[in-house]
């Protein structure tokens, strides 16, 4: 007769991290610890703890650390991963390892080569500039573009003054809806 499972499945693969630190010297100061949740991008994502204080509760489920946060190759800086340490999500990256994952991170220079420039304005779309430019008496009326830059998208350089003068998309998923347009 086959198991029958009852309740949510739990996807997380690892230990606590107080499981972790609480039994390693100065709470792992220094050690990198990786998430099987980051387990499946292709660059390394790890973070290297600076310090950890246990609040030292019964379950051991719960602490201030502070740590270095590298996601998908990129370096983000100090980060405070409390509100996560409960997770049985974590593992340690064993010494002999840690220098592959030290020379995966990415530079500054090669963030650097990754900026993208976007443009500041986008043109409307045909019959909508016929009708702003006919309101406004303004020929060319063009649209602020806005983009969203988070922390995860530093790599975006908007070009002050630059206009997107593309007609059609590339890739799109209804390609046939740019067929019959004049440039």
């Amino acid at each position: 007769m086959p198991y029958v499972y009852i309740g949510k499945r739990n996807f997380y693969f690892g230990k606590r991290l107080w499981e972790i630190v609480g039994n390693l010297k100065n709470f792992g100061e220094g050690r990198l610890l990786v998430r099987s949740k980051f387990e499946r991008y292709p660059e390394v994502s790890y973070v290297k703890i600076i310090r950890a204080e246990p609040l030292m509760d019964e379950e051991n489920l719960f602490g201030r650390v502070l740590v270095e946060k590298v996601f998908r190759g990129r370096h983000y800086g100090e980060y405070d991963l409390s509100k996560t340490a409960y997770k049985n999500d974590f593992k340690l990256v064993p010494r002999d390892e840690e220098e592959f994952y030290l020379s995966q991170t990415m530079k500054a220079e090669e963030l650097e080569k990754l900026k993208k420039s976007l443009p500041e304005f986008i043109q409307f779309p045909p019959l909508l500039k016929e009708m702003i430019s006919k309101q406004e008496n303004n020929p060319n009326p063009l649209l602020k573009a806005v983009y969203n830059l988070g922390p995860n998208n530093s790599t975006v350089f908007i070009q002050p003054g630059a206009v997107c003068n593309k007609t059609k998309i590339e890739n799109s998923k209804a390609p046939h809806l740019y067929e019959n347009l004049r440039p």
